[in-house]
């Protein structure tokens, strides 16, 4: 079953919420005032629609470190083209306008949630010493934070974990993730590491090292790790 949450400007007691199949869907809401009491919590939801009239950048951001959810559809009666452009660009799915029929909207939000992974449980986060990295919803959680990861940010620790305690090619990462192996390319990647090595930084059994003419390495040095919740 998959779980949506619905975020209204005023009293959600009085919002219209679309027909979803009780079957399929489990639905929350909650006021825009009120999101700011939620606490950063992931796995929570699998899809957010934002319902509102003003677009507001920062609010987007908001949504993405308190719920650490990417799959955002903003509806709303803003034509303002700059703010939906900046809002499309943090990696949001998709805004709707108001006008759109309830039987479209419900079309629309189950396409997405068939693109969505089937089924989302412990077993599929990864322990990296202390931390739990989801790949899938590009969530890097431990006992004192939780963080939303960039796209790019999750492509590289994914790949940095799968090879753990052996070098990664930097030319490798860079064609696998980047596309080519510019310098360009490069230095972005470089800039990629330090933020993950900044993420990781309160585990001090976890390096990401340097490997001299070769790439990087993810060292975990607890002893008898498990790589996967059982």
């Amino acid at each position: 079953m998959k779980h949506i949450l619905f975020i209204f400007e005023k009293d959600s007691n009085d919002a219209i919420l679309p027909a979803l199949n009780q079957h399929e869907w489990r639905i929350s809401f909650v006021t825009e005032r009120d999101i700011y009491s939620l606490l950063p919590i992931a796995h929570p939801f699998d899809v957010v629609m934002w319902m509102t009239s003003h677009l507001n950048i920062s609010f987007v951001s908001i949504i993405q470190s308190k719920l650490l959810v990417s799959n955002i559809i903003v509806l709303t009666s803003s034509k303002d083209i700059d703010s939906r452009i900046r809002i499309l660009k943090s990696g949001i799915m998709d805004i709707i306008h108001t006008d759109i029929s309830e039987e479209e909207l419900i079309l629309r939000i189950e396409l997405i949630a068939k693109r969505l992974p089937q089924q989302f449980s412990q077993k599929e986060s990864i322990n990296i010493g202390n931390y739990a990295f989801d790949y899938e919803r590009r969530t890097l959680t431990n006992n004192h934070e939780a963080r939303l990861l960039t796209t790019k940010e999750s492509e590289l620790l994914k790949l940095l974990v799968n090879s753990r305690n052996q070098p990664v090619l930097k030319q490798d990462a860079l064609r696998e993730i980047w596309g080519d192996d510019s310098y360009h390319n490069g230095r972005s990647m470089d800039v990629y590491i330090g933020k993950l090595r900044k993420y990781l930084r309160s585990d001090e059994n976890i390096q990401i090292l340097n490997i001299h003419g070769m790439g990087y390495k993810l060292s975990i040095l607890a002893p008898n790790e498990q790589l996967f919740h059982k």
